[in-house]
């Protein structure tokens, strides 16, 4: 088991992340974690992975979650600038501005103020 410091220092160590996922995907946790540490990631379009990084750039996203797919994907942006095209300044700052749990915990709160007040309670 890695503490979290030593995690954070592999993703700094990798050039990219590939995150492989096929199916039962929820948030995709790992993703944030990659880009607060600086490192692009490859998904899958599977689950809420989609959902973190086309908004940031939709060439992250593989074309499907087949081997093919991935290796492709892999070999276009390793072939690319990977340091100039998604700067790890840029991507820290992405989810500093989306993905806090400031943010979250006020979304959270709007969301219930909002059944709230459709139910009356406010």
């Amino acid at each position: 088991m890695h503490s979290p410091n030593e995690l954070a220092d592999h993703y700094r160590a990798a050039s990219l992340f590939v995150l492989p996922t096929v199916a039962l995907e929820g948030f995709g946790l790992i993703t944030v974690e990659a880009f607060a540490c600086g490192t692009p990631v490859l998904g899958t379009p599977v689950g809420a992975i989609p959902e973190v990084l086309r908004p940031f750039d939709p060439r992250l996203l593989a074309r499907d979650a087949s081997p093919d797919a991935l290796a492709e994907g892999i070999l276009r942006l390793l072939e690319s600038d990977l340091k100039a095209e998604f700067p790890p300044e840029k991507l820290r700052a992405y989810v500093e501005s989306h993905y806090t749990w400031q943010k979250h915990t006020a979304g959270v709160i709007r969301i219930y103020e909002e059944v709230m007040k459709e139910n009356g309670q406010r």
